[in-house]
């Protein structure tokens, strides 16, 4: 009788022991929406790729690589300056500078409420130049509820936030509901590299996930926000030294709870 301790096995590849004295050859099985080569191991380890494209019914992808088309643009060019090339981030678009205090990215045609289901949002942007006095600047950037064009919080939304008189030029993660917003300070500071501005929310939406370049930067669960949110950038400027930032990418998938 095999023990645990025995190698008594007569088949090549994946084997398990069901801890007395049979062992049974095993391979990998493919699902819907996947497939896998060497399924049983024995010539290479398994290789398991999702082939299948998600349903449409069930989730929700939002992606502008060329912000003007599909976010709008609050205030007109102004004094924009042409986007730089980049063949690590195409389709680059700038934000004008020195014409009135406020700039942005938003589509308020747009909105959502994060209940519905469990949220991924990133922004990939360039600050290119930092706040700084005499120079200040306010940047906002996420899903918020209200057009500001002020440099007042949002009424309800999640997002970053920066500015270098600020948590010494750090950014700060923020949740808000109703004018009520918790903010959280993080260590990483605001420079004048492309950074990804990323959260993720549960399903429950009891609770959200900060991230800077993929790295966990910070947890808030609470005042999450139950007010339809739209995607928003702005930078807000009393001297009108808005940055002649750079903005990427926008990208939000969403998992809904219910299928439609």
């Amino acid at each position: 009788m095999a023990t645990a301790n025995d190698l008594n096995i007569s088949q090549a590849g994946i084997v398990t022991f069901d801890g007395t004295a049979t062992f049974n050859g095993r391979t990998l099985i493919a699902g819907s929406g996947i497939s896998i080569a060497n399924g049983n191991g024995v010539s290479a380890n398994p290789i398991i790729t999702a082939t299948g494209t998600p349903d449409p019914f069930e989730f929700v992808n939002i992606t502008d690589d060329a912000l003007s088309y599909h976010l709008g643009f609050i205030t007109g060019d102004g004094n924009r300056p042409p986007p730089p090339a980049d063949p690590d981030h195409p389709g680059l678009y700038t934000i004008a500078t020195a014409v009135d205090p406020a700039r942005a990215f938003y589509n308020n045609l747009t909105q959502f409420l994060i209940s519905g289901g469990a949220y991924s949002v990133n922004w990939v942007i360039n600050l290119v130049t930092l706040s700084t006095v005499p120079a200040t600047y306010n940047a906002i950037i996420g899903l918020i509820s209200d057009n500001l064009e002020t440099d007042n919080p949002p009424q309800s939304g999640i997002y970053f936030s920066y500015t270098d008189t600020v948590n010494v030029g750090n950014w700060v993660i923020n949740c808000a509901q109703g004018g009520v917003v918790t903010s959280t300070n993080t260590a990483v500071p605001a420079s004048t590299n492309y950074v990804n501005l990323g959260f993720t929310t549960n399903a429950a939406a009891t609770s959200v996930s900060f991230f800077i370049d993929g790295v966990l930067v910070g947890t808030i669960a609470t005042n999450i926000p139950t007010d339809p949110l739209y995607a928003f950038a702005e930078f807000f400027s009393a001297t009108n030294d808005t940055p002649a930032a750079i903005f990427d990418l926008f990208n939000m998938t969403i998992a809904l709870n219910n299928s439609r």
